[in-house]
């Protein structure tokens, strides 16, 4: 039986340590043959460093990695291509300053791995050097990969009484990064792609405002099941596990899955019911063989709850609160 790897990050480690890696190989597939720029939101601890981690391995070449998954059976050609991966869970925010330091700091160690010498000392120029200069030293397009952008915004978003110089930071951050992120636009001819990842899109448009092109994957019904795990995916990777959780907690398997999903299927991310559970309360679930609230325990939307605290909402009624569509869409 195959080890669950609670939340891993490292496509590589899981595959090479044989744990238990659920194929999403399919949507990997559809980004790498079809557009060029893409933003992803989903709430945290549902996959997307994993995901962005994947891309990473896919664009470096190591096909090895894929052998048995669906991408490994496409006409692919695999070419290797330069990636550069800003990781803002990585990157120290607390103050605008900071962040320009640490990620200039992140742009002259790519400039370090081939070997070039960056001469622009303003950050968003710095930035479109690096790229420039690296795409026409590997004679390829770089794969630029952003993983949680609103990190250095949305941390300092506590909604606390008070919280003056905290906003200000946030939008300061926010301003700086738009300045950085409107170099995508001109560096086209220099990019292969572009995958971009986030907890919310508040404050996407006036990020991104210059990639009219973006191409937003969070309610498309083709990438409804990127992420979390289906119904068929328990079935195919976890059904041992569940042989186990039923026996400690004296239930049959029937009684098992139905408690399981009771529990663990109430995300949906599109208008098609294709429903996912998240994986990080799947792993902890089989792995214990225990039922309990892992996700919320772990990663608790703070941002939501100090909302909530600070608005004085009525909790009582919170489960018959319906948001449409476009009210999801509203910056």
């Amino acid at each position: 039986m195959q080890n669950i790897g609670i939340d891993l990050a490292d496509f590589e480690y899981i595959r090479k340590n044989n744990l238990i890696y659920v194929d999403k190989t399919e949507f990997l597939y559809k980004i790498v043959s079809e557009n060029k720029y893409y933003f992803l939101s989903r709430p945290r601890r549902f996959g997307k460093t994993l995901f962005v981690d994947t891309l990473e391995k896919f664009y470096q070449g190591k096909k090895d990695l894929f052998e048995g998954l669906y991408i490994s059976n496409q006409d692919l050609d695999w070419e290797k291509h330069p990636v550069i991966r800003l990781d803002f869970n990585e990157i120290i925010s607390q103050t605008t300053e900071q962040l320009k330091i640490v990620l200039t700091e992140k742009l002259i160690d790519y400039a370090n791995q081939y070997n070039l010498e960056l001469t622009s000392t303003y950050v968003p120029t710095k930035f479109n050097e690096l790229i420039k200069k690296i795409s026409k030293k590997t004679k390829h397009g770089v794969v630029l990969l952003v993983d949680e952008y609103d990190k250095p915004i949305l941390s300092h978003f506590g909604v606390i009484e008070g919280s003056i110089n905290k906003i200000r930071t946030a939008r300061a951050n926010q301003n700086f990064l738009k300045l950085v992120y409107d170099n995508l636009k001109p560096l086209e001819p220099y990019l292969e792609k572009v995958f971009i990842t986030g907890v919310t899109k508040f404050s996407k448009l006036s990020i991104f405002s210059t990639l009219n092109n973006l191409i937003e994957l969070d309610q498309n019904e083709e990438f409804a099941e990127i992420m979390g795990y289906t119904e068929k995916e328990l079935d195919e990777y976890f059904s041992p596990y569940f042989s186990k959780l039923a026996e400690k907690n004296n239930l049959t398997i029937s009684e098992c899955r139905n408690k399981f999903k009771q529990m663990y299927n109430g995300f949906r991310f599109t208008e098609k019911d294709s429903r996912v559970y998240n994986p990080f309360s799947v792993g902890n679930a089989l792995k214990n063989a225990d039922f309990d609230n892992y996700w919320f325990e772990s990663g608790t939307p703070t941002f939501l709850v100090e909302l909530i605290k600070n608005k004085n909402f009525d909790l009582s009624n919170l489960e018959n609160i319906e948001v449409g569509k476009n009210e999801i869409k509203a910056y």
